[in-house]
């Protein structure tokens, strides 16, 4: 089995809800948390709670837009698919590129974390060893995810499960020794400084969106996706701005700049104990981050790789392995030179600026895919209060970014000018995908753009994907239909051509078709539901059936009816196949009363697709309509 490059084997379904939380709550709680709160009080003081606070409500918008996109759109890749899906491939190798880099980035910043941690047993180390350390967990973390996704992921759910019980732990122990006085005056330095610790701290979040990078390898994405990045979010958040409260009211001013603030706020309610468990926890922390970090950075480039836009080798996955280890190995790679070259805050204020450009580009794509009207773009979960939603998010994100300082934004620009020239040296010449982003042009241009239909096939093929769709015999009777397009009908009219379409095809003959559906329609009507007729024809001899879908774009004026029938399911089925009918009208049934079924029939623009539609529409497929036995 191979994936859509054709070159190697599909990534394997490994990961199911607890994983997915376990990786989108461990690439959080990281040197965020056990790290940054030092160098976000140094910037604002004793509002550096608040800082992570508000920072999680202007997150807010990415994390369900990253659900919106990611259930209607399950791939690896996770960001960049989302944006060279919806704004072309130029923006979504800047896009891929700058998801890659900040991830990887961020992840670097973690694993920073774990040299910083080896300054508690020797104070006097140097940042060349405090590096070297850092480096070699890197190695460590590449090596385990080349390994498999399952081995990661249950190495994974064991870290973030201790590190949740200890973080619980050391704040219900630490509340007595909070001192009032520490958290009085919370804005030393104005709302500026508020603002720049705000700015920074977004890149203490940015793990709970990557974890739709892996959507893919997800067992079920339409329904773990957005439960487990939600749960992770809101469990995550609380204990971000509990910890940090409380560090800050045990320790006050002292925090300033340190480097590991919770560990020392532990040890100064508890003792050596508390240093030591907290400590263990920090260590844990930067191993989970690290760990996860690695995994999502890497599906970025082979997502990229993919579409061409990269190498086709990062694209390769191991045939035994199952993990794409070109991919994992190259972004080690950039980890690894991340952390030798880089300081500690611009490492943060880069990956926090990039960060911040990639969740205002996920806005941007709900938007263009909503507005877009593209069939078969069908998430599980809808951004809610759009499009204000996206729109403030877009506002805030525009705004932060430019809080960070001009260094950070000099050297993300940097990072996605090299991406931009990337694309025009290597990728232009070998892409020719189009973007949902061209539809909207093509209806404010009153023109189709016949492109489209290849993002349509292949948003259908994803669904069918996330949904685990196999055909059954409704779909193979659907497939083999007949297909008419008309703008304008009489019911006459449509008599004879269903007469002319369906009876050289079982046999019948084409007046007596016609005669019968004029005959019954005055007698009975076949309107199945409003808008929808199916009429049903017994077809001479055995083993026939035969089924005619007809559009009608302006409608039929059908007897006893005050709106007009726009879709027409026709089946003609020999004696012996009789018990279909009952069957295929309980399908019909269930997918004509989806109230998007009507607009979606009116909106599609081939035939091919009517036939899609129908196909995909929403029945039961473990009931009645997965088998028609005969009698």
């Amino acid at each position: 089995m191979v994936n859509n490059t054709g070159h190697s084997p599909v990534l394997k379904k490994d990961l199911g809800s607890r994983e997915v939380f376990s990786i989108a709550a461990g690439a959080m709680i990281s040197s965020g948390l056990f790290v940054l709160p030092g160098v976000l009080y140094e910037m604002t003081g004793p509002s550096a709670w608040i800082a992570y606070l508000v920072a999680a409500v202007l997150v807010g918008p990415a994390v369900v837009g990253k659900a919106e996109l990611g259930t209607a759109m399950p791939k690896a890749g996770g960001t960049y698919y989302f944006v060279d899906r919806a704004l072309g491939p130029a923006m979504g190798t800047l896009g891929g590129f700058a998801a890659w880099f900040s991830l990887s980035l961020k992840t670097a910043f973690a694993l920073f974390g774990v040299g910083a941690f080896f300054l508690l047993l020797q104070p006097l180390a140097d940042d060349r060893t405090v590096k070297g350390i850092a480096i070699a967990v890197t190695i460590g973390a590449t090596l385990l995810n080349m390994v498999g996704v399952k081995s990661a992921a249950r190495v994974q759910n064991a870290m973030v499960l201790a590190l949740l019980v200890i973080l619980t732990g050391f704040v219900l122990v630490a509340l007595p020794h909070v001192e009032p006085d520490h958290l009085r005056q919370p804005l030393p330095h104005g709302l500026g400084g508020l603002a720049l610790a705000t700015g920074t701290a977004f890149v203490s979040f940015g793990g709970v969106t990557k974890a739709a990078a892996l959507a893919e390898e997800m067992a079920d994405p339409g329904k773990v996706l957005p439960r487990a990045m939600f749960l992770a979010f809101g469990v995550v958040t609380l204990l971000y701005v509990l910890v940090v409260a409380v560090t800050i009211g045990v320790l006050g001013p002292a925090m300033g700049g340190d480097l590991n603030p919770v560990a020392h706020a532990a040890q100064q309610a508890v003792g050596t104990p508390g240093l030591v468990i907290l400590s263990a926890a920090a260590l844990t922390a930067y191993l989970t981050t690290g760990n996860a970090g690695v995994m999502a950075a890497s599906r970025m480039p082979m997502a990229m790789s993919r579409d061409d836009l990269l190498p086709r080798r990062l694209a390769r996955v191991h045939p035994r392995l199952g993990t794409p280890t070109w991919a994992v190995a190259f972004t080690g790679m950039l980890m690894v030179g991340a952390i030798a070259f880089l300081d500690l805050e611009t490492l943060v204020k880069t990956a926090s600026v990039m960060m911040i450009l990639l969740f205002l580009a996920v806005n941007v794509a709900v938007i263009v895919m909503r507005e877009s009207k593209v069939e078969f773009y069908r998430p599980t979960i809808r951004v809610p209060l759009y499009p204000l939603t996206p729109i403030v998010g877009i506002v805030a994100y525009a705004a932060l970014s430019f809080k960070l300082g001009l260094q950070p934004m000099l050297l993300a620009g940097g990072f996605l000018l090299a991406g931009f020239v990337w694309y025009l040296l290597y990728a232009r010449v070998r892409v020719q995908r189009e973007s949902a982003m061209l539809h909207i042009v093509g209806q404010v241009a009153n023109e189709a753009d016949d492109d489209i239909v290849g993002l349509e096939a292949e948003l259908r093929g994803v669904l069918r994907d996330r949904d685990g769709l196999e055909a059954d015999e409704f779909d193979e009777l659907v497939h083999d239909a007949l297909v008419e397009d008309h703008d304008q009908l009489s019911l006459p009219c449509l008599a004879a051509v269903v007469g002319d379409a369906v009876g050289p095809a079982v046999g019948m003959d084409t007046a007596e078709v016609r005669d019968f559906i004029l005959r019954r329609e005055h007698k009975a009507s076949s309107i199945l539901v409003p808008g929808m007729a199916a009429i049903l024809l017994k077809a001479p001899g055995e083993g026939r059936s035969q089924m005619l879908l007809l559009r009608c774009r302006e409608g039929i004026d059908w007897p006893g009816e005050h709106d007009p029938v726009h879709a027409i399911a026709v089946l003609a089925t020999s004696k012996d196949r009789r018990h279909q009918r009952l069957r295929v009208l309980t399908c019909l049934a269930q997918i004509a009363y989806d109230p998007d079924f009507g607009p979606r029939w009116m909106r599609v623009r081939d035939r091919a697709s009517l036939v899609e539609l129908l196909s995909m529409g929403k029945r039961h497929r473990d009931q009645v309509c997965s088998r028609f036995p005969t009698p």
